[in-house]
């Protein structure tokens, strides 16, 4: 599985909603509020630049190395293991790993998953 775009989708509000959920520090949840808050970017389309600056409120900052901290946060709820089943997962990208006696029940297994 890639999640496409993880860093563009990143909701600022329900990534908070997400940390208090997992019960993770106040002063973290903060930092992290703080960290996604107040992002602004310029498009430049080769000719043009536009300005004022749009705020992102909608996207982890990539190219810093805490984002794929924040994304996996954010994603957990469908990254969780609740089963047998293993999941390998980093930033964007799921691979699951499921076992079964033969390739139907190994299929099934992974359809489950998904």
């Amino acid at each position: 599985l890639d999640i496409s775009g993880a860093f563009d989708i990143v909701i600022r509000n329900r990534l908070i909603l997400r940390l208090r959920e997992q019960s993770w520090p106040i002063l973290f949840i903060k930092w992290v509020k703080s960290f996604i808050s107040d992002r602004k970017a310029l498009v430049h389309n080769g000719y043009s630049t536009t300005l004022p600056k749009t705020e992102l409120e909608y996207r982890a900052p990539q190219g810093s190395p805490i984002s794929p901290i924040v994304s996996i946060l954010y994603f957990s709820p469908i990254l969780k293991i609740n089963n047998p089943n293993v999941r390998f997962r980093y930033t964007d990208d799921v691979a699951i790993l499921a076992v079964g006696a033969d390739t139907k029940e190994t299929t099934r297994k992974l359809q489950w998953e998904l």
